[in-house]
């Protein structure tokens, strides 16, 4: 089994050994930061992975004996979507058996349809010797009011609640360094003004319920939990999204060089 330092570097690092499966497609939200989903480069394609096909390929490569450092389930849309989604995870976990076929499951959500009931089924597969579970939770706002800017909707209070949750049942089940949250906020030019509220705010969080955490910059970081502030990538401005990016992180006190070579100050 993999002890706590192996793991946490393996989260540090872009893993050498990854298999992605995008499962859909599909997103719920519009947000206008998205490459995929804000309509602004033409239409997009919603398809979604067969859970036949994926089990398939996952057959392949137990018969062939391979296991992988990561196996990631999005890229394009969100994953929860999925109509198989539950019987995916369980699919997944229940073949990882002494860590086999995988070592991390990672996936990245914007939390909305990770409902309570959904938070409990996911980290309930989560068991010594199966692997373990990195959520990239895309927040991306710390008020009401940017949330509805950046999203064009107000989900605020439900993604607010069922982060929460997530914490708190990662801590009441134990499961401190089996299950690793990435908390994250891009620095567009509709969030970098409340990027310090977004910081207090889970920061305070995680230290109410004594959880272990780290704040930075745009990097992996080998810690359990962390609060990740992110560089936009936009590359007809790219220049103006990097001097936001380091005069905002640079004014909280992180470490970056990202736009460095922009910086007003």
């Amino acid at each position: 089994m993999q002890n706590r330092a192996e793991l946490l570097n393996l989260y540090k690092t872009i893993p050498k050994k990854m298999i992605t499966f995008d499962l859909t497609g599909r997103c719920n939200i519009k947000c206008v930061m998205c490459v995929w989903h804000n309509g602004e480069r033409g239409a997009t394609p919603k398809a979604t992975l067969d859970f036949s096909s994926l089990k398939k390929v996952v057959n392949s490569i137990l018969d062939a004996g391979v296991s992988y450092d990561c196996i990631n389930l999005s890229v394009s849309g969100e994953p929860t979507l999925h109509p198989d989604f539950r019987e995916i995870i369980d699919y997944l976990f229940s073949n990882n058996e002494n860590k086999r076929l995988f070592s991390v499951l990672s996936l990245n959500t914007n939390m909305i349809p990770f409902t309570r009931d959904l938070i409990d089924f996911t980290l309930a597969k989560v068991t010594p010797g199966r692997g373990h579970l990195f959520v990239t939770c895309s927040l991306n706002s710390a008020s009401k009011e940017t949330g509805i800017l950046v999203k064009k909707k107000d989900f605020h209070d439900r993604i607010e609640d069922q982060m929460k949750y997530m914490i708190q049942r990662k801590q009441e089940l134990g499961l401190t360094y089996q299950v690793k949250l990435d908390l994250q906020m891009l620095i567009l030019r509709e969030t970098h003004a409340e990027a310090a509220l977004f910081v207090k705010k889970w920061s305070d969080h995680f230290i109410k319920h004594g959880m272990k955490f780290k704040v930075v910059a745009n990097v992996f970081a080998d810690e359990d939990n962390v609060i990740n502030l992110k560089r936009e990538f936009e590359h007809t401005r790219q220049v103006e999204c990097d001097t936001r990016f380091y005069d905002t992180v640079t004014r909280l006190g992180l470490e970056t060089d990202v736009g460095r070579e922009y910086a007003s100050h």
